[in-house]
């Protein structure tokens, strides 16, 4: 009775049944596969496209940059460089200026003082020459007029000799101090420089 109801209808729908969980597996692993394999062969790709070797040109170009951002490299080195020495050389000419004014003021200052002195001195000579000369010229003794007049442009002499006596021993002192100032005050980054000497005085 079992037998007659088991057609042969029924069996195919069984085993149908029983064969899709199997297909549908199948399936499944293949497409896992298959990504599998599309995913290995873009890392091999990737890969061989990084490691491939670089063409002629490349090279040329990698050489061409690197020539060039070392040469940019050394023109801003050199730049630095320059830029660092004319600081220091405009930093060396402000303090030697900065040293060499009062110097100067020092000098001249001291050379206007014994000027003042020598022209004072020279005055009181000048002075007693006068009232020297006018007494001897009053002097009705033609001897002592002689005498008088001889002496009065001794003095004279003798009194204008000391004046610029002292006024050349004050000068040169006054330019010695000033040369020991001036190379305390030392060079400066220009190479400017005041060389003048005492002889620049030599009409005082």
């Amino acid at each position: 009775m079992l037998k007659k109801l088991i057609t042969p209808a029924l069996l195919v729908s069984f085993l149908v049944v029983l064969a899709i969980p199997a297909l549908a597996e199948e399936n499944g692993m293949g497409a896992t596969n298959n990504a599998a394999v599309t995913n290995t062969t873009t890392d091999t790709n990737t890969a061989a496209n990084v490691n491939a070797p670089l063409t002629k040109e490349e090279i040329r170009a990698k050489q061409k940059a690197e020539r060039e951002a070392l040469l940019a490299k050394q023109k801003a080195e050199r730049e630095a460089a320059l830029q660092k020495k004319k600081e220091a050389a405009a930093a060396k000419d402000a303090a030697q200026g900065a040293c060499m004014i009062p110097a100067v003021e020092k000098r001249d200052n001291a050379l206007m003082a014994a000027l003042d002195v020598k022209n004072a001195a020279l005055k009181t000579a000048l002075t007693a020459r006068r009232d020297a000369l006018k007494a001897a010229w009053g002097k009705t003794d033609m001897k002592e007029r002689r005498t008088a007049i001889k002496d009065a442009w001794t003095k004279w002499g003798k009194d204008a000799m000391a004046a610029v006596k002292d006024f050349r021993t004050a000068k040169k002192a006054a330019w010695k101090q000033f040369n020991a100032d001036r190379k305390a005050c030392g060079g400066g980054g220009s190479g400017v420089q005041d060389w003048t000497g005492e002889g620049a005085d030599a009409q005082l």
